[in-house]
């Protein structure tokens, strides 16, 4: 049976431990958004690509029905949650960073 795009997008965020909350933070988004995100059969690959890019997946990962998703999650999984929210620090300082335009030497 197809699962739709958006459970596949949860499955891929609860895999590497990620809150809804964090995701959103990280996107720039609310958690409202998130979850309609999550919550939809369908997503324009536009507003898709922040996910894929935060989660390390391609479309092609995330629309492949025969597959589990978390096969797809790169390398997140094995770190310590101290250093995922390292990560996601750093995320969160690289989007400012290019919000800002500021140069990294």
């Amino acid at each position: 049976m197809e699962m739709e795009v958006g459970r596949r997008l949860a499955k891929a965020r609860e895999y590497l431990e990620l809150s809804q909350e964090q995701v959103a933070d990280i996107l720039e988004i609310t958690i409202e958004e998130v979850r309609i995100y999550e919550g939809r059969h369908f997503i324009n690959p536009i507003e898709l690509k922040p996910f894929l890019e935060l989660y390390r997946i391609t479309k092609e990962d995330l629309y492949e029905n025969d597959k589990d998703i978390t096969k797809y999650v790169k390398g997140f999984e094995k770190l310590s949650k101290k250093d995922k929210k390292e990560v996601v620090g750093l995320l969160r300082l690289l989007k400012e960073f290019k919000k800002r335009r500021w140069v990294l030497c």
